[in-house]
């Protein structure tokens, strides 16, 4: 189904928040598309008069996630490396544009209500929010297909 999207769209390598850098691009997720003029060889000399492209960006096919079991509330909130002293942007910011698969959904380790409940603001507003290590949270933009899927038969 994702594949069915064949727009490409722009993923920022990064992002700034109350001071505190927030990896986006991760190219585990994302794949890159060569721009016109990097796949033609630079393009023709009159191109340096043209818009070039921003470098804080990365030229992409939509992103396809799939998350199954494995999935708790953590991964959904920003991960923070002390080491490198920046943050991993979570698996549903990262699927922004794109499309995310909530595979074997109700079999994950956390509570199918507990998981809905954190989504019922993103997936009705777009919006969804986060919270940085100095208590600052900020809203990022929700705007990806989420599909939920499972085998578990239903009961009355």
């Amino acid at each position: 189904m994702g594949r069915v999207f064949r727009q490409l769209i722009y993923i920022p390598h990064c992002i700034e928040v109350d001071g505190q850098i927030i990896k986006i691009f991760d190219p585990t997720v994302h794949t890159p598309v060569a721009s016109e003029s990097e796949s033609q060889g630079g393009g023709d000399p009159v191109s340096v008069l043209k818009r070039r492209d921003d470098p804080r960006w990365v030229r992409c096919r939509r992103p396809i996630i799939t998350v199954g079991g494995e999935l708790t509330l953590d991964m959904l909130d920003l991960d923070f490396d002390p080491i490198s002293k920046y943050y991993e942007a979570p698996v549903q910011v990262k699927a922004t544009g794109g499309v995310f698969h909530i595979d074997d959904f109700g079999r994950q380790l956390v509570q199918p209500k507990e998981l809905l409940n954190r989504w019922i603001v993103p997936l009705e507003k777009r919006v969804d929010f986060l919270t940085v290590h100095t208590g600052k949270k900020f809203d990022m933009p929700f705007d990806e297909l989420v599909i939920f899927s499972t085998n578990i038969r239903r009961t009355n």
